[in-house]
């Protein structure tokens, strides 16, 4: 063991050194790490942070025993602030029996953004909500076996050639203004 003052212990064979009380290299006190020889190890920090470098695979298996239904295996809960996960060099992947998103609040929102494309393949593609838009910058193409249209009150459909045709003008303007809104709200 080292002096009381430092509070480092450092192993006889040099694998590891165990931190208590010192300062870590932003000025933080550390409650406790460990670091190895290879600079790989934890931190926990006397502001509540966690630091942990893996410098390979970092690989944990849980609820191998778990005996009730519906008990999670594994529990990541932010009372406050965001979970960020980032994949920097490479894809992140999620794979499960079942893979739900849900945004909890009532004005919450779940947003998907693609710099070139966002694909949706399955045996069934159900949507279902209040309103439902769709704005493409140059084409949409729908295509089935069978395709079918219904509107309750209205069922319409135009190109931008009735512009000249007043009837459809009011119509056209009024739809151009909602998905202006709903660009500069969503886009």
């Amino acid at each position: 063991m080292a002096d009381k003052d430092s509070h480092i212990r450092k192993e006889t064979d040099g694998v590891f050194e165990e931190i208590s009380g010192s300062k870590d290299f932003t000025g933080n006190t550390i409650e406790y790490a460990i670091t190895t020889d290879s600079s790989q190890g934890f931190q926990y920090t006397g502001n509540g942070n966690k630091f942990d470098a893996c410098f390979g695979t970092s690989y944990e298996v849980c609820g191998e025993n778990l005996q009730k239904d519906g008990q999670p295996g594994k529990v990541i809960r932010a009372i406050n602030g965001n979970i960020v996960i980032e994949a920097m060099g490479g894809d992140i992947v999620l794979i499960g029996n079942n893979i739900r998103l849900k945004a909890r609040d009532g004005s919450g929102e779940i947003t998907l953004v693609a710099n070139s494309q966002v694909h949706t393949q399955a045996p069934i593609v159900n949507q279902k909500g209040t309103v439902s838009n769709s704005l493409m910058t140059n084409s949409t193409s729908i295509a089935a076996n069978a395709v079918d249209t219904a509107g309750g009150i209205q069922n319409t459909s135009g190109t931008l050639t009735d512009v000249t045709q007043g009837t459809f003008l009011g119509g056209l303007i009024k739809v151009l203004q909602k998905f202006k809104k709903w660009l500069e709200c969503g886009g």
